[in-house]
């Protein structure tokens, strides 16, 4: 029986050879099937915040939400600040109702100058306590004080016919969005009564609405007067003065933890 030929080196070297490249396209294959997953993976995802009406997680989008943010942030900063006792109010926390009392004169004498500037009646200040108020009530007599100077001089300047009267109401606790919600913010409500003409009141809305600090209108009721009510037609003549009621508001925060942040530094 002759001698089994041995495999000569070449053999063995194309074998080694073969066996690498096919590991090798094994392992190419397997790297493919990872990508392609991967791959199939981000799609499906894309998908869904296409789908969705989401917004793509690329730079342009970061940077706008990055902005957004920071513009969501001013505004409820100004919020806060709008919604806390100011700096010239608590100049009085020495003796807060003797700063009240002078305060009180301070805008019966702005509303008198009004008056007389415009040639009209001074207006009837309703609804401030004839006597010293309670520490606890001053702060926010205070805001409605400022309120009725500040919203008096606005509707004045409109070139309305008479400011009947201001009136100080009762405050108001603004409910929570969530039924389980906790009210921070307390509405500080003024009625103001005046004769204008149509024109002039949608003037008046106007500046009202335009108002810094925020003025919040709470209500509004129209009366014809009583005499030149109306017109050829029995319509209410535009010429007409009305007989209006506005209760306006200002806000002021109740929580303590809404105040300290208004009132720390840089916010």
């Amino acid at each position: 029986m002759p001698p089994r030929a041995r495999p000569s080196w070449v053999a063995v070297g194309t074998l080694v050879l073969l066996l690498a490249a096919g590991g090798g396209w094994f392992v190419w294959r397997m790297r493919l099937e990872t990508i392609d997953r991967a791959l199939e993976g981000k799609r499906a995802a894309l998908k869904t915040l296409h789908l969705s009406g989401r917004l793509p997680p690329n730079r342009e989008v970061v940077d706008y939400l990055k902005g957004r943010s920071a513009a969501l942030e001013a505004q409820y900063q100004t919020g806060l600040k709008l919604a806390t006792v100011s700096a010239a109010l608590r100049q009085g926390q020495a003796d807060p109702q003797l700063y009240f009392q002078q305060r009180v004169h301070e805008v019966q004498r702005t509303l008198e100058r009004l008056a007389a500037a415009r040639g009209m009646k001074t207006p009837e200040q309703l609804g401030l306590p004839k006597e010293l108020p309670p520490v606890d009530v001053v702060p926010r007599l205070l805001l409605q004080l400022e309120l009725i100077q500040d919203a008096s001089d606005l509707v004045v300047a409109q070139g309305i016919s008479q400011l009947v009267s201001v009136k100080v109401e009762d405050p108001q606790t603004v409910a929570a969005p969530a039924e389980d919600g906790e009210s921070f913010l307390l509405r500080l409500p003024v009625r103001l009564r005046l004769n204008c003409s149509l024109d002039t009141l949608v003037k008046v809305l106007g500046v009202l609405d335009r108002a810094k600090p925020m003025v919040g209108l709470q209500a509004l009721r129209l009366r014809l007067p009583a005499q030149s009510a109306t017109g050829q037609a029995g319509q209410p003549s535009d010429a007409a003065d009305l007989d209006v009621e506005l209760v306006v508001a200002r806000y002021v925060a109740t929580a303590p933890d809404v105040e300290a942040a208004a009132q720390e530094p840089g916010s």
